[in-house]
């Protein structure tokens, strides 16, 4: 089951004062975009990753945050500059 109405809702109002959001479905997951630019993808399970690069990138690796990985077919795990915390699902 995929990213649906309501998690689409909740992205658009937690990112509100990023500015114009967009969301764009993608793989089960959600790409959300800020004045047409990507900047988060939620997964189908609910986890927020932001995309994250520089000093940003070293205070959330500081504070314990996870790369976005995929298992991308015969290649193994491919990482990505998108970070979360353990705790950042929906209801956390």
């Amino acid at each position: 089951m995929g990213v649906g109405p309501s998690e689409i809702e909740f992205v658009k109002e937690l990112f509100a004062t990023v500015g114009e959001i967009s969301t764009r479905k993608m793989m089960g997951g959600l790409s959300i975009y800020a004045n047409g630019k990507i900047f988060s993808v939620m997964r189908q399970d609910g986890r927020l990753y932001i995309k994250a690069s520089g000093a940003l990138a070293e205070r959330l690796d500081a504070a314990g945050a996870m790369l976005f990985t995929y298992r991308f077919c015969n290649a193994g795990f491919i990482k990505f500059s998108y970070m979360t915390s353990k705790y950042n699902k929906r209801g956390n």
